[in-house]
């Protein structure tokens, strides 16, 4: 019941109006003793979720250096529980706050990370996602060689999925680019 009652606490705690993150760490640390297997099963998820709220909460309040360091953690404490599909967005997060650092290059290379792990759990919509981050990046740095590159990984992704959300978001995105350009006959064509 002590374990039981201190798990809700902490997803009240969790919650967006409430955002008490480092007490939802200080209970966790207090009833995990306690926990038998299921419950730990539950509990360990919630400290690397703690650390990325609060680093989206340092992120929306333009606080980059102490965004960045909750979602290392975050990174990390989800890498250690297993939660790869959490560990993806902790990631992507990361890799945008880095961008906010003007660290592009540690930007694109957290984006490396996460697409290897999408990779691993087939998940396309993530994954052009990431690619569409760093194809923008690698267009930010002048690289338009890794910039084709990704263009040309977008494409087959594209060629071969049923999904008709990523053929629309990705051809919207292209129709983007193509407006930047100034090429408007290419981007009528791809909307």
């Amino acid at each position: 019941l002590y374990v039981m009652d201190g798990y809700f606490m902490v997803l009240s705690y969790l919650k967006s109006d409430c955002q008490r993150y480092e007490d939802a760490r200080e209970i966790i640390n207090q009833i995990l003793p306690y926990a038998d297997k299921d419950m730990k099963a539950r509990i360990l998820p919630k400290t690397p979720l703690s650390w990325y709220f609060e680093g989206i909460r340092f992120q929306m309040r333009q606080q980059y250096e102490q965004a960045m360091i909750c979602m290392e953690k975050a990174c990390k404490g989800f890498h250690e529980v297993g939660e790869t599909d959490n560990e993806i967005d902790a990631l992507c997060k990361l890799a945008n706050i880095k961008e906010h650092l003007y660290d592009t290059i540690g930007s694109l290379d957290t984006y490396q990370e996460a697409k290897r792990l999408v990779i691993e759990l087939k998940d396309d919509g993530k994954l052009m996602e990431i690619l569409k981050e760093q194809h923008r990046l690698t267009q930010m740095l002048g690289d338009t060689e890794f910039a084709f590159n990704l263009s040309i990984e977008m494409d087959s992704i594209v060629a071969v999925t049923d999904n008709p959300k990523i053929r629309f978001d990705y051809y919207d995105y292209k129709g983007d680019e193509a407006v930047k350009r100034g090429v408007f006959n290419s981007a009528e064509q791809l909307y």
